[in-house]
């Protein structure tokens, strides 16, 4: 082969090698995320890191368990102040209805045991009455989903999902203290900021909320 035919042929390779790696060239992946070139070579997708979504990674994950307390959350009576609650407290008062949480710590408005070492199956009862109101958060997609038992009177217990200061879903319980995977269809709201409040406006039999792990197509980050 000439030396002309061999630069030629090294050229081609070099703008082959060139022109492959040009969807991901710019590291548009963020927080991390992969750049995977599609088969054509001329666009790209992103595989996110845990904890990021969106189509560049951009978006932090937003999840509300309770597991790190409720920091954030706004409250207004008194029904609230001991939570969230550890553990599986209505079985540990041998109830015959485990609350089936998520993880270690959930919002449960009968319940008395805000700490490891406060006596298990403690009780406040159906008395105290109040709200509880999430940090705000974006909704980017189609789904939110949350768990939720206790009363079973919509109109006196529920989880509110609030957008532009209007309640536009609400769910309550199943006169059950298990709780129970529910999920709201949220494609209306997308690119809107949204917030969920927990409500508890009653004193009678079965007027307390459970509430966990709520999570899905939202973001905490600020836009």
């Amino acid at each position: 082969m000439s030396t002309y035919g061999s630069l030629h042929c090294d050229s081609v390779m070099v703008i082959a090698a060139i022109v492959l790696k040009l969807p991901c060239q710019n590291s548009p992946c963020q927080n991390n995320g992969e750049c995977i070139p599609d088969i054509t070579r001329t666009t790209y997708h992103c595989v996110c890191k845990t904890g990021f979504f969106g189509t560049h990674c951009e978006d932090t994950v937003c999840k509300f368990d309770f597991e790190d307390g409720i920091d954030g959350w706004e409250k207004t009576g008194t029904v609230f102040n001991n939570q969230p609650t550890y553990g599986d407290n209505p079985s540990a008062r041998n109830r015959g209805q485990p609350a089936n949480q998520q993880g270690d710590w959930w919002i449960g408005g009968f319940e008395d045991r805000p700490s490891k070492t406060a006596p298990p199956g403690g009780i406040q009862g159906d008395g105290p009455q109040g709200t509880l109101t999430s940090p705000f958060f974006s909704i980017r997609g189609n789904n939110i989903s949350f768990l939720i038992g206790g009363g079973c009177d919509i109109n006196l217990i529920r989880a509110e999902l609030i957008v532009n200061g209007q309640v536009v879903r609400s769910e309550t319980g199943y006169c059950n203290e298990t709780m129970t995977r529910v999920t709201w269809d949220v494609q209306d709201f997308i690119g809107k900021r949204a917030r969920v409040r927990l409500v508890d406006a009653s004193s009678g039999p079965w007027s307390h909320i459970n509430f966990d792990d709520l999570k899905g197509d939202i973001s905490c980050k600020q836009d």
